[in-house]
């Protein structure tokens, strides 16, 4: 955030802060008229319109046009600018010219403040009662660009959604959104762990990290997942890998918050503003397909592994997810022995699942899936020896096999 300009007689100075007093309404301490200089800024950082002439942005403490927050807490200026309905006076001290501050507001919510600074002489009598005036005409201002710049964030967050679902038009999407037709593009799906702790706040510090270094970044928030949009200027394949570098930054960032919640890291692939949609999809399965690896990795007693990955890194677990997403619907309405026995294993617990899929994930090797399911071989071999005898189901044909893999992954996953 660029720092604001500050007027030249208001600049900070050296040594101890001058205490801020309301200032009389007939006098500013002095008696002889000069120019003044005004400053109009938000108390927070952003960009603002404002009627005077050193308006900018700031960062700020109470966007002071001078001096830092740290000299402003400890003058008491800040508290006493945010609780006083009046002009705050600071007279003259050595090298700092007298000075005259007052809050914009709207009712009792702040929007602003206004300086003003003497330009080498005392401020005039009546001018604590024209910056008075002037908070009140910027008042209407300040609520109306804040107004405008909500209505410009919702149109924004409008377009991005578009343009990531493939609703509406998404060439109009793409242009509301300053990006050119050929631009590539790709987007990152960031997904936490919502059995994590209440007050986690690992997707708000990869928001400010975002924020911080890489500006122009599309964020969606939805509960527990952040989509974000990331653009480029270069070829797709340098595209690619800033993608996967920024991806790995982001993962590092969460690795390092100590007592974090899990955050999972998909990126999707290159493509064009037009066909966001299609990147958005595969960056959601990259995630589906590092929680699901993971999962089986601490199940089999694992090392952990990566918790960021894009396409080409997932492997073939996300053609799986597409087949498993499309044979759903066809599962469900089906009936028969394979049907029953998961249907009624689920409701009371998922035991029998959790067997199954060990056992066919282990490629039929009883003594790897009882080591995953840290239980004895014999243990397993007298589980799998009643699914024949209490559901009829046989092992050991290769359609039944087939449909119980499908019916284990898509219980699983459920």
């Amino acid at each position: 955030m660029p720092k604001p300009p500050t007027c030249r007689a208001a600049r900070r100075r050296s040594g101890p802060s001058r205490p801020w007093r309301p200032a009389s309404r007939g006098t500013c301490g002095g008696r002889s008229r000069s120019r003044t200089r005004a400053c109009a800024s938000w108390p927070t950082p952003r960009r603002v319109l404002t009627p005077t002439r050193c308006a900018a942005p700031s960062s700020s403490a109470a966007g002071c046009p001078s001096g830092g927050s740290q000299e402003l807490r400890r003058s008491g200026l800040l508290r006493a600018l945010w609780t006083s309905g009046d002009v705050l006076h600071r007279p003259a001290d050595g090298d700092t010219p007298e000075r005259l501050v007052v809050a914009v507001r709207s009712g009792r919510e702040v929007l602003g403040s206004i300086w003003a600074a003497a330009d080498g002489k005392a401020l005039a009598p009546d001018a604590a009662r024209h910056l008075r005036t002037a908070a009140g005409l910027a008042a209407p201002l300040l609520v109306r660009e804040r107004l405008r710049e909500s209505g410009t964030a919702h149109r924004r967050e409008a377009a991005l959604r578009g343009l990531l679902h493939g609703l509406g038009d998404r060439r109009t999407h793409a242009w509301s959104l300053g990006l050119s037709p050929d631009a590539p593009c790709a987007v990152v799906v960031a997904e936490r762990e919502a059995s994590g702790p209440v007050d986690d706040r690992s997707l708000d510090v990869l928001v400010l990290e975002l924020a911080a270094h890489r500006p122009g970044t599309g964020v969606l928030r939805d509960g527990d997942r952040l989509t974000l949009l990331l653009t480029g200027d270069g070829s797709a394949a340098d595209h690619e890998a800033a993608v996967l570098a920024v991806v790995r930054e982001l993962d590092a960032v969460v690795a390092s918050l100590p007592g974090g919640a899990a955050v999972w890291l998909g990126a999707g692939p290159v493509v064009p503003p037009e066909r966001a949609a299609e990147s958005h999809e595969r960056a959601t399965l990259v995630v589906r397909a590092l929680r699901e690896r993971e999962r089986r990795a601490l199940a089999g007693g694992q090392p952990r592994p990566p918790r960021y990955a894009d396409a080409g890194g997932a492997g073939p677990a996300l053609e799986v997810l597409r087949v498993l997403d499309a044979v759903r619907p066809v599962w469900e309405s089906g009936s028969g022995p394979v049907h029953d026995l998961i249907r009624t294993d689920l409701a009371t617990g998922g035991d029998l699942v959790r067997t199954l899929a060990a056992y066919l994930d282990a490629g039929g090797d009883v003594p790897a899936a009882a080591r995953r399911l840290v239980v004895h071989p014999n243990t397993l071999r007298y589980r799998l020896g009643r699914l024949r005898e209490r559901h009829g189901v046989d092992l050991d044909d290769p359609d039944t096999r087939l449909l119980l893999i499908l019916a284990a992954r898509l219980g699983g996953s459920s």
